[in-house]
């Protein structure tokens, strides 16, 4: 959940603090900025630069585009049946209308859910027909309801929480369910999806198998391995294991005693640090802990009884061959045409970022060709020399749409075949001149043809409400096409097409998935052969279809206990009908670390024949769909207007120390639009003596390649202490500064380039305090006028990390700014100017805890002007644990503001290494370890009065130092550095060898 509280910064001082300031200040506008233009999955819900119109019913304000209408009413229709299901199933009711927000935001089907600061619900626009989440009859339904449980469940607070609510309103603090964990917040809501219609997650296949997995090949899973942990497997474990576990109580205990649970835990303040909380005598006596253990006992007797089922009957368990011993994320394999590769989207054990690989059939020797996006089917050109794929790009700050790209597979080099055209999953015509694809139009798809010399797009079939489509793939003579088509209301199933888009027949007809066809080019004459997986009996098994004639011949072909998904057929190199009884299928296989690339020799006389739907079956009656709302039920629609979005709805207390001044304490609020085009923070502090401070921004996204901000504050800090005969003298000081800028990014999913301009203000009052004797015989304060200027900053980067990477790897980050501010009286100002750079490189590794990184990063800057400070070296750079201060320029093994100077160099080097995963937590406490890592660092500073004159340098040092990642309560993640900085050059009162400890948390760089 997005923070929208700010917080008054603790303010230090020491002999060098009023040397930093303005370096830092430069420092913190940018990341201001940055944190005011960022992209928050969970707050800025929609395109913010789009226009929207608005749809009120009963207990919903629907925001959509204009061309959702149809869509709008569809989700108004879903919205308020699911509000009708979960308030009789969970009892508990949120507050007030629940915003939702539908969002053409590109070729994504997705939804995000928050109670803060209101209510809000956003809807991705999209249908793309891919994966276990379409077990539905309708993917809105399904998406509705899951995202209105979590309304339902995160809105809920009783007893002590209550009263929070009434004191703080909606913030942060009073939101007892955000506590829960992934596991439950998620498992909650996917329970709901499944247990209040006739379809979702936990009744479907995917979860189940991965579930078995784990049962069948380790010892697991633990209740702490529930957790969300995106460098573990399964990715959405959270879902997985949390939905299957709550799906175990309501059946063994009712259905009441979840929402029974949930209340119990949303009036405890014990739900903060146990996940068992409320739990009591719920479970038959069980805690949490105990109850999971004996689910997965239960799980683990039923998964062995299963195997030894599936073993049992006919065709029996396949024995496969793995073709490249390496897991996680592993998809979409597809044969080259001589049939002595396979190609397939991995993440190299979750190592790196998705990528297409090749690999040898016989030896693997998997060779990453180039980077991939998003995951989809793609295809091999027919002369094996280049494959066509798909994926996902930014056409602006927010908007993702899919496109055709082709790489020559031996030299990597990529050409974009089209722009913009919302096109996925490619399959290449034997002709090699056009491939079949899906095209999107907002939440509708079709199959279209594409010409791969000139990139145009001609339709296949129709755009329709209640049809989606998804892969197909061209029959060996490019005379057929076998596709994926969901029916809405109906069924996801298999048809033949003609070449020209012409639906001949279905070949499946049932609620099963199935997976993307495979035509097999060695069926005998006479005979069209094709392969797909199907998860019709609740396993996912692989299946083939004969077609000969007009007779359709069904078969299962081959499974595993575990599912097989993703089959493709490898070609022999001898002629079609040669040896047609016997075929080759690469596939990934699910098992307990991810999914394998394995390979199946299966035999046509062991093939079991199941039913095949007729030739001409009797159209099926959709299964009900909900009546539309009446007129009554449904406001006409109006523009979209953010002003009560606005209103805060809540504050956090906030505060903070001043040395010498004492105890400031205030609060802070804020608020974003629903569609994030206006967004504010504000915090205000009272202290001793009548002082305040405070702080407000606000940031306006209303155009795509622009954002403007404007933000001040206002803050005191001790500058100075003097001590003399009469007493203690303090120099006290407070600065106000504002600044009004403009930022314009550019966007994709590899890299980020940015320039910011802004205006400054910056105004210092000081005054003196202290002992009366010191303050009364002190020289009068010579105020200096207001400082006026702006600045101009870029930042470019193009870094990239996988889900295990120890740090960001394989790329490149530069920064450069300047700016100038001249008082509005005399001959006072200041500019400064810095330029940047870094570049980090992964090296090969020896483990699946990620790779090595090589990172070095080169920094010079300066400042001048009579209003100018000094930058300060030395100490850390980062958040430091043990003591107080910081400087500009890290100097890890001195003292902080150790050298101060007008102008610096620094040069820094370190070789982070991997060194474990853990991945387990505490059982039901709120605490979780990914893993562990290591650094040998140089650090190095020079100093000077002027850039000109900068040389080698004064402060040089090196150490190591061990890395630990956690997280506290699923959703703070922490990194805590702990290590030892040895000085190899002597200065003033630091020796070279002397050792200095620290602890400190971020990185370094």
């Amino acid at each position: 959940m997005r923070r929208i509280a700010t917080a008054i910064t603790r303010t230090t001082s020491s002999d060098t603090s009023m040397d930093v300031r303005f370096a830092r200040a430069r420092a913190a506008l940018f990341a201001c900025v940055a944190l005011l233009i960022s992209v928050d999955a969970s707050a800025q819900f929609g395109v913010p630069f789009a226009r929207y119109r608005t749809l009120e019913t009963p207990h919903f304000i629907l925001i959509f585009e204009p061309g959702l209408e149809i869509y709008a009413g569809r989700t108004a229709t879903e919205a308020e049946t699911a509000y009708a299901r979960l308030m009789r199933a969970y009892g508990s009711t949120p507050g007030g209308k629940i915003r939702v927000v539908l969002v053409d935001q590109g070729d994504i089907f997705n939804g995000a859910a928050t109670p803060l600061p209101t209510n809000r619900v956003v809807v991705y626009a999209n249908t793309p027909v891919d994966g276990d989440l379409f077990y539905t009859r309708d993917p809105l339904e399904l998406l509705s309801t899951h995202e209105l449980a979590h309304i339902f469940h995160l809105d809920e607070a009783r007893g002590g929480w209550r009263v929070l609510r009434w004191v703080f309103g909606r913030s942060e603090l009073t939101f007892p369910h955000l506590f829960d964990g992934d596991a439950l917040i998620e498992g909650l809501a996917t329970y709901y999806e499944s247990s209040l219609t006739d379809s979702g997650r936990v009744r479907g296949s995917q979860f189940p198998e991965t579930l078995r997995a784990a049962l069948l090949e380790t010892d697991g899973p633990h209740l702490d391995e529930a957790e969300s942990d995106p460098g573990a497997w399964p990715l959405d474990r959270h879902y997985v294991y949390g939905s299957l576990f709550i799906d175990h109580v309501a059946t063994r205990y009712r259905a009441p005693t979840v929402p029974d649970w949930m209340a119990r835990r949303a009036g405890s303040f014990r739900s903060i640090v146990s996940r068992g909380a409320g739990v009591g005598d719920l479970f038959g006596g069980n805690s949490l802990s105990e109850e999971w253990k004996a689910w997965i006992a239960t799980a683990r007797d039923d998964a062995l009884r299963l195997r030894d089922q599936l073993r049992a009957s006919a065709p029996g368990l396949a024995e496969t061959t793995r073709v490249c011993d390496s897991a996680h994320f592993t998809g979409f394999p597809r044969a080259s045409p001589d049939g002595s590769r396979i190609a397939f989207l991995a993440t190299d054990e979750g190592r790196k970022p998705l990528g297409l690989y090749v690999a040898d059939l016989q030896t693997c020797n998997a060779r990453r060709i180039t980077r991939v996006n998003s995951p989809h089917a793609f295809s091999w050109t027919g002369d094996g020399r280049s494959i066509v794929f798909s994926q996902l790009e930014l056409v602006d700050t927010a908007r993702a749409l899919g496109d055709l790209y082709r790489i020559d597979v031996d030299s990597g080099e990529v050409t974009r075949l089209t722009r913009s055209a919302r096109l996925a999953s490619p399959d290449v015509h034997p002709n090699g001149r056009m491939v079949v694809a899906v095209q999107y139009e907002r939440e509708r798809s079709r199959l279209v043809t594409v010409d791969i010399a000139s990139g145009t797009v001609t339709g296949l079939t129709e755009f329709a409400e209640r049809t989606q489509w998804g892969p197909a793939r061209w029959s060996p003579d490019g005379a057929w096409l076998a596709a994926i088509r969901f029916s809405r209301f109906t069924s996801l199933d298999l048809v033949l097409l003609s070449a020209d888009g012409r639906v001949v027949r279905l070949l499946t007809d049932d609620r099963a998935l199935e997976g993307v066809p495979e035509w097999d080019v060695k069926a005998p004459p006479g005979i069209r052969r094709l392969f797909f997986t199907s998860d019709r009996s609740g396993v996912r098994e692989l299946y083939g279809l004969e077609l000969e004639g007009d007779s359709l011949r069904t078969y299962l072909t081959a499974r595993v206990a575990t599912g097989i998904h993703d089959a493709t057929v490898v070609a022999s190199s001898r002629s079609a009908g040669v040896d047609s009884d016997r075929t080759t299928v690469v596939a990934t296989v699910t098992h307990a670390d991810g999914r394998h690339l394995e390979r199946l020799d299966i035999s046509r006389d062991k093939w079991v024949t199941v039913p095949s739907p007729a030739a001409n079956p009797t159209s099926r009656p959709a299964d009900l769909e909900p009546p539309p709302l009446s007129e009554k039920d449904m406001f006409p629609t109006k523009p979209y207007t953010p002003a009560s979005d606005l209103i805060p709805r809540g504050w956090s207390p906030v505060f903070a120390t001043v040395e010498e001044l004492g105890l400031f304490v205030g609060g802070a609020t804020g608020s974003v639009d629903v569609i994030g085009r206006h967004s504010w923070q504000a915090a205000a502090a009272y202290g001793p003596d009548g002082r305040t401070a405070g702080s407000g921004s606000y940031a306006y996204r209303r155009f795509a390649h622009a954002a403007m901000f404007g933000q001040f504050a206002s803050t005191w800090r001790l500058e100075q202490r003097i001590e003399s005969s009469v007493g203690e003298l303090l120099r006290l000081e407070r600065k106000r500064s504002a600044a009004f800028g403009i930022v314009f990014p550019w966007q994709t999913f590899r890299r980020a380039t940015s320039v910011i301009t802004s205006f400054q203000i910056e105004d210092r009052y000081r005054e003196n305090a202290g002992d009366f004797s010191a303050v009364s015989s002190a020289d009068p304060i010579q105020q200096d006028p207001t400082l006026v200027g702006g600045g101009v900053g870029l930042r470019f980067g193009n870094v990239q990390a996988g889900l295990r990477s120890i740090s960001v790897q394989d790329g490149v980050g530069m920064s450069a700014g300047i700016d100038y501010l001249k008082a509005t009286e005399g001959e006072r100002w200041r500019s400064g100017w810095e330029l940047g750079g870094s570049l980090y490189r992964s090296l090969p590794t020896w483990t699946t805890s990620g790779r090595p990184v090589l990172a070095a990063t080169v920094r010079v800057a300066e400042q001048r002007g009579p209003a100018a400070g000094r930058l300060t070296a030395g100490g850390l750079g980062t958040s430091s644990i043990l003591e107080a201060g910081g400087s500009d320029f890290e100097v890890r093994g001195y003292p902080p503001g150790f050298v101060a100077a007008d102008a610096m160099w620094s040069a820094r080097t370190e070789m982070r290494l991997p060194v474990a995963r853990i991945s387990r937590g505490l059982g039901a406490l709120p605490f979780y370890l990914r893993g562990f890592s290591s650094s040998w660092f140089v650090d190095s500073v020079g100093a000077a009065s002027s850039a000109d004159r900068l040389g080698s340098p004064q402060l040089l040092s090196t150490g190591a130092e061990l890395s630990t990642d956690i997280t506290l309560f699923s959703f703070v993640a922490i990194r805590i550095r702990t290590g030892v900085g040895v000085p190899l050059k002597s200065l003033g009162p630091v020796s070279s060898g002397d050792g200095r400890f620290y602890v400190t948390a971020g990185t370094s760089f």
